[in-house]
């Protein structure tokens, strides 16, 4: 029977180089948004040389797309947890459950949330071979528990000032897409310009019965992210 090499001990100080750097990476995302974020203040906080940052991440660009997809990642694997755990549930329940597990992600990780949802850098724009299909994984479970539910009798009355003016943005939004040729995010390989927002908006309209996916067996990232209004009202 065969096992798995252990990793040597040069590939185990490249892992931990590489999760510090993330780690720093969050906390200036946290203290300065996005755009604070810099290959040179997180070389020099770690004692290491700028060229030597470069043996780790090509670009400011590539540690982005790193944290932008961790952070997709770390979504889905919350929710997955949240829908394995409220599966013998009405659909009702499981998707509340999946709906509140997402409010305390961003509740929990409020510059992590911005990084991805209130920002360009978590279109998909960067490296969207990797950022799609994370996002894709947390929107699953989403459209699965909504494919389980029957349509409802009438519509709630939606009384916040705040909520119904975001609502009828989106419903804006969303008509305009409607009217638009399908997605490049339909394909298999996405296409230059597909995004990630654009990717969810196809999910949603060729998979309504999509499946839960399983848990992946990545390690979980340790971070923080946003105090979305929306979100507390969905929750």
């Amino acid at each position: 029977m065969s096992t798995a090499a252990a990793p040597s001990r040069r590939e185990r100080l490249r892992t931990q180089a590489l999760a510090e750097i993330r780690e720093h990476g969050y906390a200036q995302i946290a203290e300065g948004g996005p755009t604070a974020l810099s290959l040179n203040g997180i070389a020099k906080a770690m004692g290491m040389s700028g060229p030597a940052m470069y043996r780790y991440f090509a670009s400011r660009d590539a540690l982005l797309a790193t944290l932008v997809t961790e952070s997709y990642e770390d979504i889905a694997d919350t929710l997955i947890e949240a829908a394995q755990r409220a599966r013998r549930r009405a659909p009702e329940g499981r998707l509340r459950a999946a709906v509140d597990a997402y409010r305390r992600w961003a509740l929990a990780h409020p510059h992590r949330y911005r990084l991805v949802f209130g920002s360009t850098y978590g279109s998909g724009a960067l490296e969207p071979e990797r950022v799609i299909p994370a996002a894709h994984r947390g929107m699953s479970v989403t459209l699965a528990a909504l494919a389980e539910l029957g349509p409802a009798a009438e519509a709630p009355v939606v009384t916040d000032a705040i909520l119904k003016r975001q609502l009828a943005d989106w419903g804006t939004h969303r008509a305009k897409h409607r009217s638009r040729p399908a997605s490049c995010c339909s394909h298999s390989s996405p296409g230059r310009g597909c995004t990630a927002s654009s990717a969810w908006r196809s999910k949603a309209s060729s998979n309504s019965s999509a499946s839960i996916p399983r848990a992946s067996t990545r390690p979980r990232s340790t971070t923080s992210s946003p105090n979305a209004r929306a979100a507390s009202h969905r929750g």
